[in-house]
């Protein structure tokens, strides 16, 4: 039963923040224990992915209100980039970014002896003095 609830306490926190890893912290978990869930429960991920769907669209709500709020008080940064996103007639053309073809393939055969002959060398480390 514990688990249960350990499950539910991290999909409530995770529609706070949308991080895995801090939702996992807050709710006292490891972050390791919830991909295992994940992995062994589909109605979990599926929870999962609900969960941070929403909290994303949360998140996103803050963010535009907290954006609108800026433009309100005449920040011009806030303007510009509302209109650059949200009005065709203000977006600056943006360059393409050239496409860059893969024009050659270079493949390497190691001999393997030279692979066995690395494993047996020692590693040297250095002492945390000398790198100083």
């Amino acid at each position: 039963m514990r688990a249960h609830d350990d499950r539910e306490k991290f999909l409530e926190i995770i529609e706070e923040v949308p991080l895995v890893s801090v939702a996992a912290q807050r709710a006292g978990i490891a972050k390791s224990t919830i991909y295992r869930w994940k992995q062994s429960s589909k109605t979990f991920a599926q929870d999962l992915n609900k969960a941070l769907n929403r909290g994303r669209h949360n998140i996103n709500d803050l963010a535009e209100s907290q954006l609108i709020n800026l433009i309100r008080k005449g920040d011009f940064k806030s303007v510009r980039y509302w209109l650059d996103n949200n009005n065709r007639r203000y977006v600056r053309p943006r360059p393409p970014e050239p496409a860059v073809p893969v024009t050659a393939v270079e493949i390497r055969i190691v001999d393997p002896a030279k692979i066995r002959r690395a494993k047996k060398k020692p590693i040297l480390r250095q002492s945390a003095s000398s790198q100083n």
